[in-house]
């Protein structure tokens, strides 16, 4: 597991602010977001390669090999599961660390659910065009991914919200990287589809 700077320089704000629970639980529902991708990828007997952790969220570098529809719609929505299981639970708590467990895992699955790489509903949409050409599956989730986050920017503008800016900034590097990377992605998601497992 690796852990990036930028979690350390929060978790120093938020002893400085007297945030420090607060920052516990925001941490706590990411590490469970990604503990539910872990059951299915687990379950499903799949190659974990190593997960990341930053302020951002986690990503687990794995291999996922040629599984069903439903299997693949389980891995990729693991964590939007146990966020869901989480903001249920929030229910039964008093007081205001109530409000805090909903509201972060509330936005974890809507953020979650956004159609942008790397997030889960990149991962869903693409599930969903797992039988189309490879080629035009990637066109069509790299401008769907760039358009989400040119959205989430504007949003981020119109609220004055540097997190939100900051957030669409990291999400665009990421994208860049991808679209930099085309021609290998494409060719080894082609070698995947018609390798045999």
């Amino acid at each position: 597991m690796k852990i990036h700077f930028s979690l350390i320089i929060v978790l120093i704000f938020a002893l400085y602010t007297g945030t420090i629970i607060e920052f516990g639980i925001f941490f706590g529902c990411i590490i469970l977001h990604e503990v539910g991708h872990l059951f299915f990828i687990v379950l499903f007997k799949q190659k974990v390669d190593k997960i990341n952790l930053t302020i951002f969220g986690g990503q687990i570098d794995c291999y996922i090999g040629n599984i069903s529809f439903i299997r693949s719609i389980l891995i990729n929505s693991g964590g939007i599961i146990v966020n869901i299981i989480i903001l249920n639970f929030s229910n039964s708590i008093e007081g205001y660390y109530r409000n805090v467990i909903y509201n972060y895992n509330f936005l974890l699955i809507i953020f979650n659910l956004l159609p942008i790489y790397p997030l889960d509903g990149y991962r869903i949409i693409e599930t969903f065009l797992m039988n189309a050409s490879v080629g035009l599956a990637y066109s069509i989730l790299s401008v769907l991914s760039i358009i989400m986050i040119i959205g989430l920017s504007i949003y981020g503008i119109i609220l004055h919200s540097l997190g939100i800016i900051i957030i669409a900034a990291f999400l665009l590097q990421k994208n860049i990287d991808r679209i930099k990377n085309r021609d290998k992605i494409v060719l080894r998601k082609f070698i995947k589809r018609y390798s045999k497992n």
